[in-house]
C-alpha cells in the first residue's frame, strides 16, 4: 500500500503582521515546530506532496530553509513540490537558490512527470512561475502500464483575488 502525505499552504515565515511582535515571533516558533514534527510524519510515508505556497514568498529566513532542508534530508521519502503563487519557481526563489537533497523533486513549469517505478507510481506536477498561471493544467496521457497516477500542483479553479 502506498502511503502519501500532502500538505499546501504552510506560508513558512509569513511575517504575521497583523499580531503583535511576541505573539508573531511564537507562530515562528511553531512554524519551525510543524517542520519538526513533519520529520516524523515523513518517515512513515512513501511520498510527501507539498501542493504550493511552502514558502510565503520568493525569498525565505536561511534558519526557516536549513529546518526545511534538515528535515527532508532525515527523511527516505520521496519529496515533490509544485511551487505555488506565494513562493513560485524563479531565478531569486528559494527553489533555485538551494542546494535540495536527492529525494526532493521541484516542479519547475509546465506539467510533468516523474515515474517511480519501484512504488508503481508516477508524480504529475507544475509550478507556478509567476504570482497568476492560469495555463498550467493539461491533460495527463492515459497509459495502460498500472501505474497510479498522481497529481500535485497548487492552484485555484477561479482565481481573483489580488
Amino acid at each position: 500500500m502506498l502511503r502519501i502525505l500532502h500538505a499546501a499552504d504552510l506560508h513558512l515565515d509569513s511575517p504575521f503582521a497583523s499580531l503583535p511582535p511576541e505573539l508573531a515571533a511564537q507562530r515562528h516558533r511553531e512554524q519551525q515546530w510543524i517542520l519538526q514534527y513533519a520529520m516524523i510524519l515523513c518517515n512513515n510515508v512513501d511520498l510527501v506532496l507539498l501542493a504550493g505556497d511552502v514558502f510565503d514568498d520568493r525569498q525565505a529566513r536561511p534558519e526557516t530553509v536549513v529546518a526545511l532542508l534538515t528535515t527532508f534530508e532525515r527523511t527516505k521519502a520521496h519529496i515533490f513540490i509544485a511551487p505555488g503563487n506565494h513562493d513560485p519557481y524563479t531565478e531569486e526563489s528559494v527553489w533555485t537558490r538551494t542546494n535540495w537533497p536527492e529525494n526532493v523533486h521541484i516542479f519547475t513549469g509546465a506539467m510533468e512527470a516523474v515515474e517511480l517505478p519501484h512504488l508503481r507510481c508516477r508524480v504529475w506536477g507544475a509550478a507556478f512561475r509567476e504570482r497568476e498561471a492560469g495555463d498550467l493544467l493539461r491533460p495527463i496521457p492515459k497509459s495502460n502500464d498500472g501505474f497510479l497516477e498522481i497529481g500535485v500542483f497548487h492552484g485555484d479553479p477561479v482565481y481573483d483575488s489580488p
